[in-house]
């Protein structure tokens, strides 16, 4: 299952919880803030995986065996 898939129960609870205490923008500046963070993070290891692949090419020994 992705993980991402985690994220949907907690978001819901974390919006109905924020109804119930009639704050129903804070719930949703929270969710907001939380999926902003979220992909961030994401967008951040798919760039880091793709620098790091850039680098060790212009390491790499297998091409000389």
């Amino acid at each position: 299952m992705p993980e991402e898939s985690h994220h949907v129960p907690s978001a819901l609870v974390l919006l109905l919880s924020a109804v119930a205490l009639h704050q129903a923008v804070y719930g949703m500046l929270s969710i907001s803030a939380f999926s902003l963070g979220l992909a961030s993070v994401v967008v951040s290891l798919g760039l880091l995986a793709i620098y790091a692949y850039q680098w060790l090419e212009r390491f790499s020994f297998i091409g000389e065996l």
